[in-house]
């Protein structure tokens, strides 16, 4: 019998964080959970899955060379039997409410991809911590035809396995969840909702292996996060008078303003992504005038926060 939730987890090299992200999945409040975890051509990890022998329903695939996070969750995806997926790396962690309130907004059937408010951490989270931002922006699917503001561990769908084409595209180095999102909405006509409540956590530690971080803070990794972002805009075009047309060009705005800092050498916020989607959000919603946006980004650039 199929499970009901398939957890597609990718991992390479890191088995305690992997250790953490599987027994975030153990504790979940649904029973009718798999986990398929694809060990992009790291270090034997069977010994940790092996932790979870008689908790987990959990599968090990072993790719022989690595294949990058984009072709290691469709791996998962080709053997997900869920009838909806969710989406773990392997440094990340669900809350044990996770599945259970996004599959009350799935299981009705008046939504197809739900997305959960997330706390962003710079560090590796603990109990006692007081979190203070979060992905928690409202479902808006024109905002999301500026700026991406769903992490992969935010989402939970209904299973694409079978869907043509529903897969994360393996040539876009990043930003590759966000061409995902939006392949699924606009190629399988997915209905998106969001769950307000936060249920997981999005790890950006300074000194990790992950190419968003590396991406943030170095010049020639941050130009390939740009290139991508354009690519995407290219694929999923908009109205040229529409308010998400003036705001892409807001987020030209914004990668030009980075860049000259990086190439500056100037030190930047570790987390200043994930305030300055709050800055264009709030623009975007009518919270501030438009003309307001440069001085705000610059001076959150600035900050050192």
């Amino acid at each position: 019998m199929s499970p009901l939730v398939s957890v597609v987890l990718p991992t390479r090299n890191r088995p305690g964080t992997l250790a953490e992200a599987l027994r975030s999945v153990a504790e979940q409040t649904v029973d009718d959970v798999e986990v398929v975890v694809v060990n992009d051509a790291g270090p034997d990890m069977s010994h940790v899955v092996a932790e979870f022998a008689g908790e987990l329903s959990v599968q090990l695939v072993n790719h022989a060379v690595n294949r990058g996070v984009s072709t290691a969750r469709n791996t998962a995806l080709d053997l997900a039997r869920g009838k909806y997926v969710s989406f773990l790396d392997d440094d990340d962690l669900y809350l044990p409410d996770h599945l259970a309130l996004a599959l009350k907004l799935l299981e009705p059937g008046d939504a197809d991809f739900v997305h959960v408010n997330t706390a962003v951490r710079p560090d590796r989270v603990t109990p006692a911590d007081q979190l203070t931002l979060h992905y928690d922006l409202p479902t808006d699917l024109e905002f999301l035809h500026v700026v991406n503001y769903v992490p992969p561990v935010a989402a939970v769908c209904r299973n694409p396995r079978d869907l043509p084409g529903a897969r994360f595209d393996a040539d876009l180095p990043l930003a590759e969840d966000w061409d995902m999102w939006l392949r699924l909405i606009h190629e399988h006509g997915f209905r998106c909702a969001n769950a307000t409540e936060v249920t997981a956590f999005y790890h950006r530690v300074e000194d990790s292996t992950s190419m968003s971080v590396d991406a943030d803070h170095d010049v020639v990794g941050f130009q390939s996060f740009f290139d991508c972002w354009k690519t995407i805009c290219a694929r999923f075009p908009v109205a040229a008078d529409s308010r998400a047309a003036r705001y892409r060009q807001f987020g030209v705005l914004m990668h030009e303003i980075i860049l000259e800092r990086l190439l500056a050498n100037v030190l930047l916020p570790h987390t200043y992504y994930e305030h300055i989607l709050h800055i264009l959000f709030d623009g975007f919603t009518g919270k501030f005038p438009d003309d307001e946006i440069p001085a705000r980004m610059a001076a959150l650039l600035d900050s050192g926060r």
